[in-house]
């Protein structure tokens, strides 16, 4: 088979598959060029289905989590919504475009104005953890201030250990608590214009939550000793 005829050949494909007509002059690149537009959609279509499906989950989980604070639930669940919104009317318009340089500028904006896995997912999971370890740090509170009135009740028992042990326990939740309660609005106020440097704030939010979390893990141990203290 000569060069020309596999040349042929092949045109004739591509006309085939895109439903042209006739084999003509100019048909096959125009034929070409659909099919590669059609497929950029397709790609771009994907990609934002992936990022709305993983923002819908959060969406649930966010409404789902009782210890989320319902200010936090609110502001959170209204973000995840408006990107959800945002990336379906971006869908719309790029299944709409005529042409691959305008499909390829708006599918970098799946990237550019919403950031869904480097930023927002990210965020949505550190208000969470943060609201989560507030929680705690309140459980722990109350639990504090039961075992202090165990400690004003204990009479006819040397006290003096089991109140060290409860300062040291409300000094540990005073450090987490003052850590861990400005994260949340922090966090929710990043937005993808601000990428990358709002991965400054969320690398130092993770520090802050694993910080407040050792100190609520040592306050526990510490109720638990104070426990210990008034047998």
């Amino acid at each position: 088979m000569t060069g020309g005829l596999r040349r042929a050949l092949a045109v004739a494909a591509v006309v085939a598959a895109t439903g042209a007509g006739p084999i003509g002059v100019g048909a096959a690149p125009a034929g070409a060029q659909q099919v590669r537009l059609e497929a950029s959609k397709k790609v771009a279509s994907a990609a934002i289905t992936r990022r709305v499906l993983a923002l819908r989950e959060l969406t649930t989980a966010a409404k789902s989590i009782v210890r989320l604070s319902e200010a936090d639930r609110s502001a959170l669940t209204t973000q995840l919504q408006d990107q959800v919104n945002g990336l379906s009317s971006l869908n719309a318009k790029i299944q709409g475009d005529n042409d691959e340089a305008t499909v390829r500028a708006d599918a970098g904006r799946i990237v550019t104005d919403y950031r869904v896995y480097v930023l927002t997912i990210p965020k949505a999971r550190g208000v969470v953890v943060s609201d989560i370890e507030l929680n705690a740090a309140d459980r722990l509170t109350k639990l504090a201030d039961r075992l202090a009135n165990a400690i004003d009740q204990a009479t006819g028992k040397d006290t003096t250990k089991a109140k060290t042990d409860l300062a040291s326990l409300r000094t540990k939740l005073a450090s987490a608590t003052s850590t861990v309660t400005p994260l949340p609005a922090a966090l929710l106020a990043l937005q993808a214009a601000g990428y990358p440097a709002a991965h400054t704030t969320l690398e130092q939010t993770r520090t802050s939550l694993r910080t407040g979390r050792a100190a609520l893990a040592e306050a526990a141990t510490l109720a638990r000793q104070v426990i210990a203290d008034l047998k």
